[in-house]
Parts: C-alpha cells; sequence; structure tokens
C-alpha cells in the first residue's frame, strides 16, 4: 500500500513502515530504505525517475530542508546504480 505524506514531507509515497522509519530518521536512513525507495521511483517513472529524484532534491533545498535534500541526492545516487544495475563497488545488484 503506497500512502501520501504531508506536503513538507521528503518523502510523498512510500509504503507505511518504510515512510514511519524515513521520516522519524532521514539523516540516518538505512540504505536499505534509500534503494527502496529508488527501486520504487524506478517502477513510477521508468527512465526519468533519476529527474524526479532531482527536482525533489532542488525542492528540498529551496525549502531549506537540507537533510530532506540529503536524503533525496541518497536516492538519485542508488537510482543511477540500479539503472546501471551495479552498485559503485562495481559489485551486480541482485
Amino acid at each position: 500500500m503506497i500512502i501520501a505524506r504531508e506536503s513538507g514531507s521528503p518523502f510523498t509515497f512510500c509504503r507505511p513502515l518504510a515512510a514511519r522509519r524515513i521520516l522519524a530518521y532521514a539523516h540516518t536512513m538505512d540504505r536499505i530504505d534509500i534503494y527502496r525507495s529508488a527501486a520504487l521511483l524506478i517502477r513510477q517513472h521508468g527512465d526519468d525517475a533519476v529527474i524526479e529524484a532531482a527536482m525533489k532534491a532542488d525542492a528540498m533545498l529551496d525549502k531549506g530542508d537540507l537533510d530532506g535534500q540529503r536524503v533525496w541526492k541518497a536516492i538519485v545516487k542508488a537510482i543511477e546504480e540500479l539503472q546501471r544495475g551495479e552498485r559503485k563497488d562495481g559489485e551486480p545488484i541482485n
């Protein structure tokens, strides 16, 4: 189930448990949550997922939410890795 969160939130389309964890711990977000969010964006937006995430990062910066921007920038990197099919360390993503 995908839910909508308050408009100031860095995540407006997360699963309920992930959304609570992300909102509560945005600055110490688990890597798995970053990759789950990236995968969800890829499913929703396909090749435009990285653009969507980058726009969210810009929107967070415009609002002065540096933690939110940091999270979205991490999601941008994860999307790029998932779309390439490998992590930065060269290991394939299974």
